[in-house]
């Protein structure tokens, strides 16, 4: 006999009959909600047919209280906030009081432009450019929008000089645009400056280290005692350094500022700014040069020297020619130790000497040994004067080319290294 196996359990269709009813019952209200909504929103636009979007902007733009703003009725007149009235009248018109409206100034000058008195780019109306607002200002400031390639970085410093206490006052202000050490990087500098005033090399005032900042504000001040005498002589020297890690000090660049420039008798504060030079050459000297040449042996604990000749002296008025000699002083530890003189070379305004001394020099005072070099005035029955003067020596006395120069002779045993030096 064989056995039918039914295809619905007991109570099965009942049960999906019901759930078929209860989804197309939920589908009918679903759509049958759609259809109202869509009959509602065509019957409000049915009821007010004459109204279009612009017309419903504008009449709920009338109702001040509900936006909190009150509607403007007249035209607007733009006027250029920042025109004077000195600006809108040209040099040929009437000037117009300080009373006046700005739409009497203005209507006065659009009727100047229709004449054809003037041109449309007078116009201080909204409409015409104002070339002035658009150029790239290279004011006395030093502001400039934009710096050149290879700019090395710009310092702004100010000075006044007291002639009655005969001290300079420095002020450092800031630095800007000072080279980064990491390229893409615009804060990786730690910058600071060194204050010299040459011809002294071997004391200087330093600022503070500004940490990660390529544009400073040091905010310094610094004295310096000058005689009023002597200020015109002298050189105010900055020497940018950015402090790397590890106490490694690397020289961004150098600003050299005269003193002779300065205006002692004003005792005003004078801001300058100056624009860093990498290599910054030798202050010229008005004093004059002297050419001398040195040999040092280490074998034979001996140092010569020769005094060539003296150019460029700086003479006395009334006076064409001098009798002068050189006066050589041998300094260890700072102390003299000897001196020498040359024969005098007489009548001349360039004397030329070609004379040659010898010192005996331990290898181990190299570096506490100087020589001074003084060009000096026969006077006769009066006291001789200087005319300039020369230091040659290590580190401790010497700076510039007279500290290289000897340096050189020291290392290059038994070689002659000649070189011009400028008096000071």
């Amino acid at each position: 006999m064989t056995t039918v196996t039914p295809l619905f359990k007991e109570g099965e269709p009942l049960l999906i009959f019901l759930t078929s009813l209860a989804f197309a019952a939920v589908v009918l209200v679903t759509v049958g909600f759609t259809i109202y909504r869509r009959r509602k929103k065509q019957r409000s636009y049915e009821e007010f047919p004459q109204n279009t979007k612009t017309e419903r902007f504008s009449r709920r733009s009338t109702d001040t209280s509900m936006y909190g703003c009150i509607t403007q009725e007249r035209p607007i007149n733009f006027v250029v906030p920042a025109m004077s009235l000195s600006v809108l009248n040209s040099p040929g018109e009437t000037s117009l009081s300080s009373s006046s409206s700005p739409d009497v100034v203005l209507g006065s000058r659009l009727s100047l432009i229709d004449n054809g008195t003037l041109g449309p780019s007078d116009s201080p109306l909204l409409g015409g450019l104002n070339p002035e607002l658009y150029k790239v200002s290279y004011d006395n400031t030093g502001e400039d929008f934009f710096f050149p390639d290879g700019h090395k970085g710009r310092l702004w410093f100010s000075l006044e000089y007291d002639a009655t206490k005969e001290r300079l006052v420095v002020q450092l202000i800031k630095g800007k645009n000072f080279p980064s050490r990491t390229l893409g990087s615009v804060n990786c500098c730690d910058p600071f400056v060194r204050i010299f005033l040459l011809p002294d090399e071997r004391r200087y005032l330093q600022t503070k280290i500004k940490k990660k900042t390529c544009n400073p504000k040091f905010e310094e001040t610094f004295v310096f005692q000058i005689p009023n005498k002597a200020i015109e002589e002298r050189t105010l020297k900055f020497t940018v350094f950015d402090s790397d890690r590890g106490k490694k000090y690397n020289i961004i660049g150098h600003v050299v500022y005269p003193l002779k420039d300065v205006d002692v008798t004003t005792n005003e504060n004078v801001i300058i700014w100056r624009d860093l030079e990498k290599v910054v050459d030798e202050v010229s000297s008005e004093h004059g040069e002297m050419l001398v040449s040195m040999t040092y042996s280490h074998n034979l604990e001996r140092l010569t020297l020769t005094v060539f000749e003296v150019q460029g002296l700086q003479l006395p008025e009334d006076t064409a020619v001098l009798d002068t000699y050189v006066k050589i002083t041998f300094m260890l530890d700072n102390k003299p130790v000897k001196t020498k003189k040359s024969l005098v070379a007489k009548k001349m305004a360039e004397p030329k000497y070609n004379e040659t001394f010898i010192f005996r020099l331990a290898p181990n005072c190299v570096n506490t040994a100087s020589f001074i070099l003084q060009v000096m005035v026969s006077g006769g029955s009066q006291k001789d004067k200087s005319l300039g003067r020369v230091v040659l020596g290590s580190y401790m006395f010497a700076r510039g080319k007279a500290m290289e120069h000897w340096n050189e002779v020291v290392t290059r045993n038994h070689r002659q290294v000649r070189c011009w030096h400028k008096l000071t």
